[in-house]
């Protein structure tokens, strides 16, 4: 390959004169990639305005469902003895609850064996859940739903071994070893409380010690012996007598959970109320939600008379109509309740600014009437749009903003295909430029060569007149 070094013929700074035309051809770049940054901030922004209005649009549904305004909360006045859980539509009001007994799981043990490694022989048990009715009829029924745990053990299964096949059946019924001064015994515990969980162990085919594991009340087979008796809870509430296989009452009292802890000396106190609270902190989630939307609008879309600097989104009208919108809505009307109309009527003062300042003076008053507030945020009324709920108005605001034929997804798209253009435009730029540094490149290469031949034929005539003189000179001589 030849060995090519542009100017040395001609004296030319050839690189120098290449690289200032070439640079000259990509100027416009510039311009273009000043307007891709600030493109690429604005998808940035849109970025960030798009999670922003849709922390509105989550809190607005929360505001738009009708359980918020059903929230209730329940207190005791001895949680030691009787504890209380409120979900939302709870009957609210007080009541007196006394408890007399609590529920219990039955349990059993067998005899004494010297050890768990001692060997009980081999068979077949059957465990089932089910109740005895020993008053009337001694007959056991299962309990509905229940499943049978069927055994089989070899010969040589160890007291230790039976535990374990009983517990990793996991058929609602713990076996365990206790050991005391005696020796050591399998105990069984049904894993759930009161009469219909009771226990019914069958044992057949049975060699050894394995017959002695055996408890059936109704057929007189009880070689295991009832350490713990099952009962059922027993509890009143305003008076009414209440049985309940469990010490956990749920469906007696509408929306509200009882745990009975312990038996009471005197009546425990529940108290259902509504719970305000939880509708305070949804409403102030909402106003922190606009607000931080608010600020956002309003800092990217207003110009910087001071530092003469325009926000990202300033002359934006997406981003300026998408403020107006949600500013309007603030100022809407509702016909959907006849007390609470507008939401500066639950204490929303919206500022110059606007954003907004709450009055807890108005908002406790407004807290008081939950039923009025679910009328003013949950009513979806399509047939009278002037009656639908503010909170479905904003939640639908939000969605159609936020969806992806919304002004947020179109103007993104816009700005996008607004990059891509520009890139196509900068890489015309730059092909444009590099296919005219070649050309000028070879077009001074050439110039260079031409002129080393014009300059060394330059020389030689130079030389051959020089000699021709010396010539003439010797021969005047």
């Amino acid at each position: 390959m030849a060995i090519s070094s542009p100017g040395l013929g001609s004296g030319l700074d050839v690189s120098s004169i290449v690289s200032q035309l070439v640079a000259l051809e990509r100027k416009p770049l510039e311009k273009m990639q000043t307007a891709a940054t600030f493109m690429q901030t604005q998808v940035s922004a849109y970025g960030q305005l798009q999670s922003l209005v849709s922390a509105v649009g989550d809190a607005a549904k929360a505001l738009a469902k009708p359980t918020l305004w059903q929230a209730a909360s329940a207190g005791t006045s001895d949680a030691t003895s009787v504890a209380a859980t409120a979900s939302a539509g709870a009957a609210i009001g007080s009541y007196s609850v006394s408890v007399s007994q609590i529920a219990r799981a039955q349990s059993l043990a067998s005899a004494v064996f010297t050890a768990p490694t001692d060997v009980v022989g081999a068979g077949k048990m059957t465990i089932e859940l089910g109740g005895y009715n020993v008053a009337n009829d001694p007959a056991f029924t299962p309990k509905t739903g229940s499943t049978t745990l069927e055994l089989e053990f070899a010969e040589g299964t160890t007291l230790e071994q039976v535990k374990t096949q009983i517990n990793a059946a996991n058929a609602g019924v713990s076996a365990a070893i206790v050991r005391d001064a005696n020796g050591a015994r399998l105990t069984l515990t049904s894993t759930t409380t009161g009469l219909d969980s009771t226990l019914r162990v069958a044992v057949s085919d049975a060699t050894g010690a394995l017959t002695g594991l055996a408890y059936d009340p109704a057929s007189g087979a009880n070689p295991m012996t009832q350490t713990q008796a099952a009962v059922n809870a027993l509890a009143s509430i305003n008076g009414l007598a209440i049985e309940s296989p469990t010490n956990r009452l749920t469906g007696t009292l509408d929306g509200v959970t009882l745990d009975l802890v312990k038996v009471t000396t005197a009546p425990v106190t529940v108290n259902v109320t509504t719970n305000t609270g939880t509708m305070r902190d949804a409403i102030k989630k909402f106003s922190d939600a606009y607000n931080a939307l608010n600020t956002y609008l309003v800092t990217q879309t207003k110009y910087d008379e001071e530092n003469k600097i325009g926000g990202t989104l300033q002359g934006d009208s997406a981003a300026v109509g998408l403020r107006n919108q949600f500013r309007a809505m603030l100022r809407q009307d509702s016909a959907a309740s006849a007390e609470l109309t507008r939401l500066s009527d639950i204490g929303f003062n919206v500022q110059r600014d606007g954003s907004i300042v709450l009055d807890n003076a108005k908002l406790d008053a407004a807290l008081a009437k939950p039923a009025e507030l679910s009328k003013l945020f949950t009513t979806n009324d399509t047939a009278n749009p002037a009656s639908t709920g503010l909170g479905v108005r904003f939640q639908k605001l939000a969605d159609m903003s936020t969806g992806t034929e919304g002004v947020i997804a179109s103007r993104n798209a816009g700005l996008k295909a607004r990059l891509e253009r520009n890139q196509d435009d900068q890489d015309k730029v730059n092909d444009r430029a590099d296919r005219m540094q070649v050309r000028l490149t070879q077009q001074y290469t050439a110039l260079d060569t031409q002129m080393a031949k014009l300059s060394a034929l330059s020389t030689y005539m130079t030389q051959q007149l020089d000699g021709l003189s010396n010539l003439y000179k010797k021969s005047d001589n």
